[in-house]
């Protein structure tokens, strides 16, 4: 009976899934708990990482109580990491309709549109998030990057302070932690607590680039390159951190990647900090080094004279 019971409901939930939620007679029958238990413990499976029954337990909640937001939210979430990303979005959709003033939920929507290139959707939610908490974290790290892709920069500079400065307070204690595990040689260490130092404030730009200084001391390239590839996601126009991946790209393999692949990353990143900052001599320096040890003697001397070149105005403007 119990599983003739299950059966029932699965069926009457596959018909009125995107249908308004209302409850039947019938549909009370079969329901064990109230909603609570349901949302309860759809959110105890989902962090176990039991999504199938997570969401079952969820929907059911859903079900009893059609206002419940979190439990919409907490469907999108499930179905993100099932990578069923328009399931998702309808589930935020839903959470937002019940609630509309969510923050952290309208950067979940807004990333999700984005993803999809849906820029105009996504712009709208990240705005609105900042409208409901001017020094959100996320949803202003989310307009540094939309602004860097549009090239307004200046507006990028602009949200991009306000992210870093509402989680530097929470990050500090952390770096500080680092910092010390880095003066006796713990670097592992050093590395969990600029971790966490980016769970605490994502835009703390010291944290990323203490993870990609002591996996470059351990000799762990590849995961140098995620940190720093990490730290562009936040600030894209940083310069150093382009500078860096290209030298990385260039000077050492990465495991499963062709060389072909390393050099051409290493070209785009190297290019990238030249557009970003024009003046510096740096990337061009390592251009000219790529492009001989590559066979291409006429780029590496174009870059090698435009490198001395800049490299003289650098020092007269300091004179």
């Amino acid at each position: 009976m119990r599983k003739l019971s299950i059966i029932y409901f699965t069926i009457i939930f596959a018909t009125q899934l995107f249908a308004p939620f209302t409850i039947s007679t019938a549909e009370k029958r079969i329901t064990d708990h109230s909603w609570n238990y349901y949302y309860e413990k759809a959110k105890t499976q989902a962090g176990l990482e039991i999504y199938d029954e997570a969401i079952f337990n969820a929907r059911k909640a859903f079900l009893l109580k059609p206002d419940l937001y979190q439990a919409a939210e907490l469907l999108g979430d499930i179905y993100v990491i099932k990578n069923k990303r328009m399931t998702a979005q309808e589930y935020y959709q839903k959470s937002l309709k019940i609630k509309e003033d969510q923050p952290d939920l309208h950067c979940k929507a807004g990333e999700l549109y984005e993803f999809h290139a849906e820029k105009d959707l996504a712009l709208k939610h990240f705005k609105r998030a900042v409208e409901l908490d001017p020094s959100h974290v996320r949803a202003n790290n989310d307009l540094v990057r939309f602004y860097f892709s549009q090239g307004k920069r200046d507006l990028a500079e602009q949200h991009f302070r306000i992210s870093y400065n509402a989680g530097i307070t929470a990050a500090s204690p952390y770096l500080k932690k680092a910092r010390q595990q880095e003066k006796i040689g713990n670097r592992t260490g050093a590395i969990a607590h600029y971790e966490k130092a980016i769970e605490a404030g994502p835009a703390t730009l010291e944290a990323y680039i203490g993870i990609y200084e002591n996996n470059r001391i351990l000799s762990r390239f590849g995961e140098a390159i995620d940190a720093l590839k990490r730290l562009l996601f936040v600030k894209p126009d940083h310069v150093r951190a382009h500078i860096w991946l290209g030298h990385l790209y260039f000077n050492h393999p990465v495991p499963g990647r062709s060389r072909k692949y390393c050099i051409d990353q290493a070209v785009r990143h190297l290019e990238k900090a030249r557009e970003l900052d024009p003046a510096d001599p740096q990337p061009c320096y390592i251009l000219s080094d790529l492009y001989r040890v590559t066979g291409d003697d006429l780029a590496a001397e174009k870059y090698h004279s435009m490198a001395q070149s800049l490299e003289m105005n650098k020092n007269e403007a300091g004179k």
